[in-house]
C-alpha cells in the first residue's frame, strides 16, 4: 500500500502529467492522471512536485507541518492552495528559492491575516506571509492579489519570487518593502514599474524576463543596479539609466537581446564584468559623466557598437581612461585595427573603421595635436585626420 503521510524529496518531481494529488482513497488512476492518499500529509518533501506542470490540485490539511524547498517549483498550473493554519507548520524557502515559485496561477486561502493571531503563516489579499515576533516575510503575491495591497504598515521582507509573474500596468513597491531575495519580479509585465524601496546584496535577477517596456525606474535615492538585474529582460529597448546609479554589478544587462541603447549616467563610477555581455543589438553607449566609470575586466561586452557617445568636455579624460573600455573591440572584433578619425560640420571627433562608428568627443581641428597626444597605437593604429 501507499503511504503518502511523509513524502519524500523528489517524489513526483518532473511527473508531467500527474493533475491532481488528494484523498481519500489510496492509489493511482492511470487514466485520470490522479493520485489519491490521505488527507493528512504531515511532510511535503523538498521539490516534491517540482516540474508538475499540469499539477492542479493538492491537498494539504492542519496536520502539515512542513513544505519543502522548491515543492511546487514550475507547477505552473497549479491554483487554489490553502495554507494550514497550525502552529507546527513551517515553509522552507531560503534568498534563492521558496516552494512556489514559478506558479504564475496560485491563488492562496487560509488564515487571514491578524497580527495578533498564533498563526505563523496568514492570507492578506491573496498573497501569504510567515509573520514572527521578528518580521513579516512575503512568501508569494497570487494571481489576483495587486502589489498596491501588500501590508504597508510594518517593514515586509519580500522573499524570492515573491512577486513573479505579476501582470498589472504601473506597480509601485512601496517603501515598506526589503528586496530579501533574488528573482523577485521574474515575469512580471505591465507597461512601467517603479521602485520607492532599495536593493539589496540578494537581490539578484530582480527583473529576470519581466516585460514593462523601457519603463523601469528605481527609487530616487538608489546607487546600485544588482547583479543579473535585467537578465533576458527583452522589451528593453533603449534605456536611460537614472541619475544616482554608482554601481551596475556584474552581468546587470545581460542578454538584454533588443537594446539598442543604453544611457549611462553621470554618477556612474564602476562597471561590473559581462553587464552587457549577450546584448547582440546594441550600437550606442551614452556616457554623461565627466570621467570614465571603472571597468571589473575586461568582458563588459561582445558586441560590435556603433557609437560611443561623450560630452566634449570629457573627452580627455575618456580618451586617457578608456583605454580597458576599448580593449574588447580590439579582442573581439578589431574595430580600430584600421581606423581612422574625421571632423565633422559640428566640431565632433568620430572614430570609424568602414560603417562602424564611434564618437568619442567633440574637438575641434586646433586640438589634433592633443588628440593624437592620446591616441596610442595601443588604441588606434595608422590614425590621420581630415575636415568635412
Amino acid at each position: 500500500s501507499r503511504n503518502f503521510a511523509y513524502t519524500a524529496n523528489n517524489m513526483f518531481s518532473g511527473c508531467t502529467k500527474l493533475e491532481h494529488v488528494y484523498g481519500p482513497k489510496t492509489g493511482y488512476d492511470d487514466n485520470k492522471n490522479v493520485i489519491y492518499g490521505p488527507l493528512s500529509f504531515k511532510y511535503v518533501g523538498n521539490e516534491m512536485c517540482s516540474g508538475c506542470k499540469k499539477l492542479k490540485t493538492f491537498n494539504l490539511s492542519n496536520t502539515t507541518t512542513y513544505i519543502g524547498y522548491k515543492a511546487f517549483n514550475e507547477c505552473e498550473s497549479l491554483e487554489d492552495f490553502t495554507i494550514p493554519s497550525t502552529s507546527t507548520l513551517e515553509i522552507a524557502y531560503t534568498k534563492d528559492s521558496n516552494p512556489f515559485m514559478k506558479c504564475p496561477n496560485i491563488t492562496f486561502n487560509g488564515s487571514t491575516y491578524d497580527i495578533s493571531s498564533s498563526a505563523k503563516y496568514q492570507i492578506k489579499d491573496g498573497a501569504v506571509y510567515e509573520v514572527t515576533e521578528e518580521k513579516i516575510s512575503l512568501l508569494h503575491l497570487g494571481k489576483n492579489s495587486l502589489v498596491s495591497n501588500i501590508i504597508s504598515d510594518k517593514s515586509v521582507y519580500a522573499c524570492a519570487y515573491s512577486m513573479e509573474y505579476r501582470t498589472e500596468p504601473n506597480p509601485v513597491i512601496p517603501s515598506n518593502i526589503i528586496l530579501n531575495g533574488s528573482g523577485i519580479f521574474w515575469g512580471s509585465k505591465g507597461e512601467s514599474i517603479k521602485l520607492n524601496c532599495l536593493v539589496t546584496e540578494a537581490s539578484e535577477y530582480l527583473f529576470k524576463r519581466s516585460d514593462y517596456g523601457n519603463n523601469y525606474r528605481f527609487a530616487d535615492d538608489e546607487t546600485v543596479i544588482p547583479k543579473y538585474a535585467f537578465e533576458e529582460v527583452h522589451g528593453i529597448t533603449e534605456y536611460i539609466i537614472q541619475e544616482g546609479i554608482t554601481t551596475i554589478k556584474s552581468s546587470g544587462f545581460y542578454n538584454v537581446s533588443n537594446m539598442t541603447k543604453i544611457t549611462f549616467p553621470s554618477t556612474l563610477k564602476e562597471i561590473g564584468n559581462n553587464s552587457l555581455w549577450l546584448c547582440g543589438s546594441l550600437k550606442t553607449m551614452v556616457f554623461n559623466g565627466l570621467t570614465p566609470p571603472i571597468i571589473s575586466d575586461d568582458d563588459l561586452f561582445n558586441v560590435m557598437l556603433d557609437k560611443i557617445i561623450v560630452k566634449p568636455e570629457a573627452y580627455e579624460t575618456f580618451v586617457n581612461g578608456f583605454t580597458k573600455l576599448l580593449t574588447p573591440f580590439i579582442k573581439t572584433s578589431h574595430l580600430f585595427s584600421e581606423g581612422y578619425v574625421r571632423v565633422i560640420k559640428d566640431g565632433e571627433y568620430l572614430l570609424s573603421n568602414e560603417d562602424n562608428v564611434i564618437k568619442v568627443g567633440g574637438l575641434s581641428v586646433t586640438q589634433e595635436d592633443e588628440f593624437m597626444k592620446y591616441a596610442t597605437d595601443e588604441i588606434i593604429t595608422d590614425l590621420t585626420v581630415t575636415l568635412n
